[in-house]
């Protein structure tokens, strides 16, 4: 006699309960996963534009100093703008053998317009130079005296209710000083 055993085969595939609990584990990773990217490149993305603001006010910085210590006469305009409540405040240096350098607020930042002689044409040509700003950066012009001095102020909005622009340039720099001459007594060294 035969005995007959019947086997019982086990199939070899997941359960549906078995398939939904690793879907939804692979869902929560993925979520999870695609939230940790997204803040690090919101946080590379405000580093990067940081970064480009420093490099921006240190630019500024050295060209300002450089240029209030050659002029010899300092003048601020404010002028009105298309909006009435907006004042664009510019700063006109004079300084001797390059002629006028005028510094003025704009909306993108800050701009300095030079007018010089082209050697070649015996010509003026207009010269700018842009330091683009975010528009939550700002821009003012302070005149000290006794030293003569020219201040350059870089303020960016904090978007809090009591709480005051964050300083993030400050730059003071003595009107012509590397002309050689002490614009407090009049005389020359």
């Amino acid at each position: 006699m035969k005995v007959t055993r019947h086997r019982r085969h086990r199939s070899r595939g997941f359960t549906l309960v078995e398939l939904l609990i690793s879907i939804s584990v692979g869902s929560v990773l993925l979520g999870l996963a695609i939230n940790m990217v997204s803040r690090t490149m919101r946080v590379e993305s405000g580093t990067r534009t940081q970064s480009q603001v420093e490099r921006t006010a240190l630019r500024l910085s050295r060209q300002f100093r450089s240029d209030v210590h050659q002029a010899t006469s300092i003048t601020f305009i404010v002028q009105q703008t298309q909006l009435a409540s907006k004042q664009a405040p510019t700063l006109q240096l004079e300084v001797p053998g390059q002629g006028p350098i005028t510094y003025q607020v704009q909306p993108a930042g800050l701009i300095r317009l030079q007018q010089r002689m082209d050697a070649k044409t015996q010509q003026n040509q207009a010269y700018h130079d842009l330091y683009a700003f975010p528009q939550d950066y700002q821009v003012q012009f302070t005149e000290l005296a006794e030293p003569a001095r020219a201040v350059l102020t870089l303020l960016k909005e904090t978007h809090l209710v009591g709480v005051p622009p964050q300083v993030r340039l400050h730059v003071e720099a003595v009107l012509g000083r590397f002309l050689g001459n002490d614009t407090t007594t009049g005389g020359s060294p």
